[in-house]
């Protein structure tokens, strides 16, 4: 129950942080990198950790809520939008072994190994021009995460 309370405030968060359009390509991730979703996953997941906002910016296919954070500073609300107590625990993966990627609808899932009643937090990856987006967070189960595609 506390994963779905956190993935749902994850969620929401990733509404504010990922919509479709890709825009500006500044920061620290490597453009190369985000031709592999599973690459995205992780760089994602290290800045995450890291409070890199440069690089998160790249990784996300909505960049706004970030780009606020990024010019606002840490004592602004965007920031404290984007590190909110709830999804940072869901974000801050422990051991780092993700499974995936599986596919559904064009879309990329990596598993995260964060779990409560047998479901994991899902990162939702998106294409564009090529390359990859994080675009959402989602509760999943062994068996539904098991049934995805595991071709693109």
């Amino acid at each position: 129950m506390i994963l779905r309370s956190r993935l749902a405030l994850a969620c929401a968060t990733a509404v504010l942080l990922a919509a479709c359009s890709p825009s500006g390509e500044s920061g620290a991730a490597s453009a190369a990198a985000q031709t592999d979703p599973m690459a995205v996953a992780k760089s994602f997941l290290a800045a995450f950790q890291k409070k890199d906002l440069k690089t998160m910016v790249v990784l996300l296919d909505d960049k706004d809520m970030v780009q606020k954070a990024i010019d606002n500073g840490p004592n602004s609300e965007a920031y404290g939008i984007v590190f909110n107590k709830e999804i940072t625990p869901v974000l801050t993966v422990g051991d780092g072994k993700l499974e995936g990627p599986r596919y559904k609808d064009g879309d990329a899932e990596i598993k995260l190994p964060t779990t409560d009643n047998g479901r994991h937090a899902v990162m939702q990856l998106r294409q564009n021009a090529g390359k990859w987006y994080v675009h959402d967070f989602n509760p999943m189960s062994d068996e539904e995460f098991d049934a995805l595609s595991t071709t693109g």
